[in-house]
């Protein structure tokens, strides 16, 4: 939702520039990812998206070290020349034109120069995370979380990004990951895409009989029904947290 109400205040071309799940290390080198990243040569902007069930100080799900941790967060971007700006997702529901609003403002110098539409660049093959349905999906999958669920069922049509989805999920939860195919063309390519946007994570192909990795971060791939029951019977990963797919 964020990508339409960004598109509504500055512009289609603009939009292209926002960078979803941007990587850095904050001040103690802890890996960190902006929810929406706006570079520019004018400045480097930051716009975070928080559900409020997850950030709200009066929430269950916010402790004291959760607290301090996200000011850590925030302070290190500052510090290293981000601009931050912070909304819900009941504002972009509820408050969109304040929102649309408050961005123009923020961006007045951007606007005013230009640099927006004639000097970002356009998104490669990663532009599919600028999908609002894949944005929708991504917190969907964390709302359910927080309700306790321990399973979900993403349904798009052919060729609208689920794999994507599947992977920014999994690196969002930054666990071990299973992954599950019928064909062996499937796997192939889901392992290219990991390595695309999951750079640090290793991965493996099973077919029968292969040894498990180890690691937090490994891709359990497996194909042919046979093999796949083998595998969930005999080798299920333990610890196995992101998503099955």
């Amino acid at each position: 939702m964020f990508v339409e109400v960004f598109q509504e205040a500055v512009g289609f071309l603009a939009a292209q520039g926002l960078q979803f799940q941007f990587p850095l290390a904050d001040i103690e080198q802890n890996p960190r990812y902006i929810d929406f990243a706006l570079r520019s040569p004018l400045g480097h902007y930051a716009f975070e998206i928080d559900g409020e069930y997850w950030h709200d100080p009066s929430s269950p799900q916010v402790d004291a070290a959760g607290y301090r941790d996200a000011m850590l967060r925030q302070n290190s971007l500052v510090y290293e020349g981000w601009k931050v700006y912070r909304w819900t997702d009941w504002q972009l529901q509820h408050e969109r034109s304040r929102v649309v609003e408050q961005l123009r403002l923020f961006l007045e110098r951007e606007l005013a120069a230009g640099t927006l539409s004639d000097l970002l660049p356009l998104q490669d093959g990663a532009s599919l995370s600028l999908r609002d349905h894949q944005v929708e999906a991504l917190q969907s999958l964390q709302t359910l979380r927080a309700e306790g669920k321990t399973i979900a069922l993403l349904t798009h049509a052919t060729g609208t990004g689920k794999t994507h989805v599947a992977v920014m999920d999994a690196r969002r939860m930054g666990g071990r990951t299973l992954y599950l195919a019928h064909r062996e063309q499937l796997p192939r390519q889901t392992e290219e895409r990991f390595a695309e946007l999951w750079p640090e994570a290793s991965s493996t192909i099973f077919r029968g009989g292969a040894a498990r990795p180890t690691g937090r971060k490994d891709i359990h791939q497996a194909f042919d029904r046979q093999e796949r029951r083998m595998f969930l019977r005999q080798r299920r990963p333990r610890g196995a947290d992101g998503p099955r797919v």
